[in-house]
């Protein structure tokens, strides 16, 4: 990692075979990425979840399973849990 001697901030350099990029921009076009890549992961969540329109919780499904706080009536999310155990006390 870290900038090297042929690092231009204006272009694309090919040395050797060895494309050496060195964007000053790049604090402006993360936000974006990560932006499509979180849509993207709660698209996939609504998939499990939804199924022909209809709301569907399949607790043994590991993903839907860990991102549940409650089912049922019940407090699945573990350190929720404990937390609300130790306030009872």
């Amino acid at each position: 990692g870290g900038n090297c001697e042929l690092t231009s901030k204006t272009e694309e350099v090919d040395h050797n075979g060895v494309l050496i990029l060195g964007p000053s921009d790049i604090a402006r076009t993360m936000s974006q990425d990560a932006s499509v890549v979180y849509s993207r992961n709660v698209l996939e969540l609504v998939h499990l979840l939804v199924k022909e329109g209809e709301l569907e919780v399949d607790i043994d499904d590991e993903i839907v399973a860990g991102s549940l706080l409650t089912h049922a009536g019940e407090v699945k999310h573990q350190p929720t849990a404990e937390k609300l155990q130790e306030k009872d006390q």
